[in-house]
């Protein structure tokens, strides 16, 4: 019962340490759904959907929790295959529509088994 409740906790201080970052943040699960995107990113793709929609037209910033990340991709294998192989830490520049984004990612991996779980994915307008 311990156990339950601190995993518990520490999923709640998780989830609040998310919100208070200023960074724009995504993270994905080790089958690249989106399960989490905090607020300050919200308002990053709020204000940068009708671009993104210039060659994603589907895309909805609203609807991104649940969503595969494959919604960003136009060749999703290639994104996945590079995203499996990842030891460390990724940055890399993407355009979509007029824009252009700068992203971090790292693979959120389990210590004792090196097991890749998820993705975390830091956006920023690229310079």
């Amino acid at each position: 019962m311990l156990r339950k409740k601190m995993i518990n906790l520490g999923k709640g201080i998780s989830a609040t340490a998310l919100e208070a970052l200023k960074a724009q943040v995504m993270v994905a699960d080790a089958d690249f759904n989106i399960v989490s995107v905090n607020t300050s990113l919200l308002a990053f793709l709020s204000e940068a959907q009708a671009d993104i929609r210039e060659d994603l037209p589907r895309f909805d910033y609203q609807k991104l929790i649940g969503c595969n990340i494959d919604v960003f991709h136009k060749n999703p294998a290639m994104q996945r295959g590079m995203l499996k192989r990842l030891v460390s830490s990724h940055t890399a520049t993407i355009r979509v529509g007029k824009r252009m984004f700068d992203l971090h990612v790292t693979p959120l991996k389990i210590q004792s088994s090196n097991e890749t779980i998820g993705y975390t994915v830091e956006w920023t307008d690229a310079h």
